[in-house]
């Protein structure tokens, strides 16, 4: 009898703390912060030397400025005049002092090019001191950089991987001087929310006071948790701190749908509900392509060379029944009654958008201008256009891509064209002349268009390929 009583026991404790630790629970160390526990941001100047000719120029005359101080505090005296070298680079160094770090700590260092350098890969970074908003030099910065990336260029285009004027010098500062703290005298101590909400402050407040069996946490704000330390625990803090950080609490969100119109990305959060609502959605898709007909008039007649345009337009529209949505209980019956419609993520913003102005979007609509940065981190740079191929078709259609690849083999077959009738010299009978010109010009332009529209020589079935993959 007794076992059974036990067991029963043992089986209602499991229910009780299975019901308090709910399944999106998560720890209050991963939502809150102790006031005053923080990392202490720390700036320096200095030098990176040793780069392949590729630091600042003449221009940046501060680097000439330093290195010359530096020389002459190393006994070393020379004219800034003098210094014709371009393997120094003026960088600014930057670190985080993380909390309770102790003198003799290695943190790292990041270093960015504040002159004209071009890249700061095979560098190492000069001793530079690392001050504190208050000015005290708390950490010494030494060692080689490590950029992560590499550029390269000529006259005419530059390949450029990650951002090669900025690096890390791993561990490359020793910590000197110490923040002072207190933590283990305290008496009290204030929780900071990441996401001050009320409902997530009254849990917590709830879950510590469960936790200690005493009314020692309250809210001052929706922010802001209050937590008296017992005495018994005020002189082992640390370990009274670390299980109180692992307490488990729901915390509660928002609802919100975030857009992104540049990446088309879409995200919605748990709380999204939408009420009842008709919902018709369809595609309405024109292309205008322009064509140039040349007309040239017979030998050695009066008439001119005339160049007439030639306008093709093509709509489609997609053809779409009215779909009733009903109200959504949780987002996956949301996502299930919308994805009904067959929509895309781009189709998704542009319903979104609707709904909300309609008032049945019970959610906050925000919009997003991150950019979507290349997958490989290279970015090519043409000097005549100054933007970066391939930057926007990643969400191109296959019949876009097919076109752009055609325009692109289109402007290297009339490249080519132009370049061989170079090569033809000029005839004694017809002596050249301005219209004689323009309408070659035009005939090139529309036999390489011709040509490319055809096949080509392959050309667009690569890059067709290239940018397909890349999306």
């Amino acid at each position: 009898m007794k076992t059974i009583r036990s067991i029963a026991v043992s089986l209602l404790i499991l229910i009780t703390v299975g019901g308090q630790n709910p399944a999106n629970a998560v720890r209050l160390k991963d939502i809150a912060e102790i006031n005053g526990v923080r990392k202490n941001q720390l700036v320096g100047y200095g030098l990176v030397v040793g780069l392949d000719g590729s630091g600042d120029g003449k221009k940046a005359r501060f680097t000439l400025q330093s290195m010359a101080s530096m020389l002459e505090k190393m006994g070393v005296t020379v004219d800034q005049k003098d210094i014709q070298v371009k393997n120094v680079a003026a960088v600014m160094a930057t670190a985080s002092l993380p909390p309770f770090a102790k003198r003799g700590n290695r943190i790292d260092v990041l270093v960015s090019s504040i002159g004209d350098a071009k890249n700061l890969q095979g560098g190492t970074l000069m001793m530079t001191p690392l001050k504190g908003i208050d000015g005290r030099i708390y950490a010494i910065g030494q060692g080689p950089v490590n950029t992560g990336g590499f550029g390269a260029g000529g006259s005419a285009s530059s390949v450029v991987k990650n951002f090669p004027t900025v690096g890390r010098v791993l561990s490359g500062a020793i910590i000197e001087r110490e923040v002072p703290n207190n933590f283990s005298e305290r008496s009290q101590l204030m929780f900071s929310l990441h996401n001050p909400d009320f409902t997530t402050a009254a849990r917590v407040v709830e879950a510590v006071n469960r936790q200690l069996a005493a009314p020692v946490a309250r809210a001052k704000d929706p922010g802001t948790i209050e937590i008296n330390i017992p005495e018994q625990q005020q002189g082992n803090v640390v370990s009274w701190l670390a299980s109180l950080s692992n307490l488990e609490v729901e915390p509660d969100t928002d609802a919100k749908v975030v857009i992104n119109e540049r990446t088309g990305t879409v995200v919605m959060g748990e709380q999204v509900r939408i009420s009842t609502i008709a919902i018709a959605h369809g595609n309405l898709s024109i292309v205008v392509r322009e064509n140039v007909n040349v007309s040239q008039p017979l030998p050695f007649s009066d008439g001119q060379t005339v160049a007439s345009p030639n306008t093709q337009i093509n709509v489609q529209e997609d053809a779409n029944q009215l779909i009733v949505v009903p109200k959504g209980i949780d987002i996956g019956q949301v996502v299930n009654a919308l994805n009904a419609l067959g929509v895309t993520p781009r189709d998704l913003i542009a319903i979104f958008q609707a709904i909300k102005a309609a008032g049945a979007l019970q959610a906050d609509l925000m919009t997003s201008h991150l950019s979507r940065l290349p997958t490989n981190g290279t970015v090519v740079d043409s000097p005549a256009t100054g933007k970066q191929p391939g930057s926007d078709l990643n969400a191109s259609s296959d019949a876009e891509l097919n076109e752009v690849s055609q325009q692109f083999e289109s402007l290297l077959l009339g490249f080519m064209i132009r370049e061989m009738r170079a090569t033809v010299p000029d005839s004694a009978l017809f002596p050249p002349s301005m219209a004689e010109d323009i309408f070659t010009d035009l005939l090139d332009q529309q036999l390489s268009q011709r040509m490319a529209t055809n096949g080509g020589i392959g050309i667009s079935r690569m890059v067709f390929s290239q940018l397909k993959d890349s999306k």
